[in-house]
């Protein structure tokens, strides 16, 4: 399925990168299904920084293609353009799941799927092997391993996403270490080489942030907010002996 391997390809992005790109693709798609005849909302400058940074996300071209949306030349301006004629049903199914991913990323309940998306999401489900589901979120530049880094495919293979049950039967997840001025990864064998020195690795100078293995379907690193305590009163208050 394109769609949701362009959104496959952007869940791999920094958070904070990603949620920038949806939130630009949001307001595209939404112009255009509410004002379907007006062209300006169609046509999309590749040289506007915010649409160049969406643009720069690995999948956001593909979600545009998938949509309809065809890379032209305007008066030597480049443009991202998606003509009237092209149907609706594809750029409605891509603003479903920019939305349920946006839900995600901010935390909250994802809002319901249309009856044709779930019965997209049944079929890819069914014709998908569970290999597909394990195989590593990210692969190191330098050695090219995989990094089980990120564990949402796991987790909603499982059935259970966010229950305790889940983490019984997906990894424990992998540090990675990225590098936000070259968007690349590092395992940890690779990480510990350019922490003693190795120029081979990648450049010294460069600054590598530790990125912990995502554990939750909104992206964080964590199993959640912990519940908070009860409260005191005479039949649950400490005794003498603790």
């Amino acid at each position: 399925d394109p769609l949701r391997s362009a959104l496959s390809s952007m869940g791999r992005a920094p958070r904070e990168v990603l949620v920038k790109a949806c939130d630009v693709l949001l307001k595209v798609t939404r112009n255009i299904e509410k004002h379907p005849s007006e062209p300006k909302y169609r046509s999309l400058r590749v040289s506007n920084p915010t649409v160049a940074t969406a643009l720069d996300v690995p999948g956001v071209l593909a979600l545009l293609g998938y949509v309809g949306f065809a890379q032209v030349q305007v008066d030597d301006d480049a443009r991202v353009v998606l003509e009237v004629s092209h149907p609706m049903r594809p750029l409605m199914d891509a603003r479903q799941q920019l939305e349920r991913l946006h839900a995600l990323l901010h935390g909250l309940a994802p809002p319901q799927e249309s009856l044709h998306s779930l019965t997209a999401s049944a079929s890819l489900s069914s014709a998908s092997s569970s290999t597909d589901r394990f195989s590593p979120s990210h692969s190191c530049k330098c050695c090219g391993c995989g990094i089980q880094n990120d564990l949402r495919r796991q987790l909603a293979g499982s059935g259970e996403i966010g229950g305790w049950r889940s983490h019984e039967c997906i990894s424990q997840g992998e540090y990675r270490f990225h590098c936000e001025k070259c968007n690349i990864d590092l395992c940890g064998t690779c990480y510990d080489k350019w922490k003693a020195g190795a120029v081979s690795v990648h450049a010294l100078e460069h600054h590598i942030s530790v990125i912990a293995p995502i554990t939750t379907p909104w992206g964080g690193s964590a199993y959640g907010v912990a519940p908070a305590p009860p409260p005191v009163t005479s039949r649950n208050r400490r005794g003498p002996w603790g």
